[in-house]
């Protein structure tokens, strides 16, 4: 991050103007995307950022803003993280399921927060254990920060599955295979009787 402080008498300190700062190719790196350069301006004890218009040129870029005043002023890259859900396809419903957002990203420095929002039910941190008692489609959502304070979400669904007992059929086991032995028995004993008469 490139710092500089523009100094202005006392009675301007709190002016609005017009600000241009310029950074050279050699400057950028190959591992920064111009576009998502931002200028911040740090007031009392912390840093915030301006919108900035970037445009290029043969030696490099200008970032363009309006300050409301003047004092340390700072170009970082700046990109929302890049989230991503670790998650099975399908689970048994009322078994514990693991998700992680683990692999979630960022171009220019960490995740820092994870926020879930499972089923309605809201959790936080890297990987959560959870569960869903109902089989259905259940959608999960998963939101991170990364040290910028920058969040960015995703979302995923998950199909919970009844477990084999609750599956079966209700009643008898095996019903519908005696449903369809009898019904077979049925037709046989009426072709007996119809071939009888015609003999």
């Amino acid at each position: 991050m490139n710092t500089v402080q523009i100094a202005v008498p006392d009675e301007l300190a709190d002016r609005s103007a017009t600000l241009e700062l310029r950074l050279a190719e050699t400057e950028l790196g190959n591992d920064i995307d111009a576009d998502a350069l931002q200028v911040l301006r740090h007031d009392t004890d912390d840093w915030g950022a301006l919108e900035t218009d970037v445009e290029h040129d043969d030696e490099g870029v200008v970032l363009s803003v309006e300050t409301p005043g003047f004092s340390y002023f700072a170009a970082a890259a700046l990109a929302p993280p890049d989230p991503e859900i670790t998650a099975p396809e399908t689970v048994v419903a009322g078994e514990d399921v693991e998700l992680s957002g683990a692999n979630s990203t960022d171009r220019y420095g960490e995740v820092t927060a994870y926020e879930w929002i499972i089923d309605g039910t809201g959790y936080e941190g890297a990987t959560v254990t959870t569960s869903v008692d109902e089989p259905g489609e259940v959608t999960v959502t998963l939101t991170v920060e990364n040290t910028d304070g920058l969040p960015e979400t995703t979302e995923t669904t998950i199909e919970e599955v009844a477990s084999d007992g609750d599956a079966a059929d209700d009643g008898v086991p095996g019903f519908g295979f005696v449903a369809v032995a009898a019904t077979t028995g049925l037709l046989a004993s009426g072709y007996v009787a119809m071939k009888r008469l015609r003999d």
